[in-house]
């Protein structure tokens, strides 16, 4: 069973690349479940489809990934 990676980003190249650098390690056994563009709607997705890893761009508009992890 994989492991579930929720990417949060404002910018979308940085969603994309983080996904292709991330997948790139194929032993680390993650599975994509979703990309969220803000702090807010990463909330509602961790809630809802509750990944094993999130990884998070610290500085967004709105809730920044401090904000976010706390």
């Amino acid at each position: 069973m994989a492991y579930k990676l929720l990417i949060v980003d404002d910018l979308i190249a940085d969603r994309v690349a983080l996904h292709k650098m991330i997948m790139g390690f194929g032993d680390l056994n993650l599975e994509l479940i979703g990309t969220c563009q803000s702090g807010t709607e990463a909330i509602e997705w961790i809630q809802t489809y509750r990944p094993d890893v999130v990884v998070s761009d610290l500085e967004m508009p709105v809730m920044d990934g401090i904000q976010l992890a706390k």
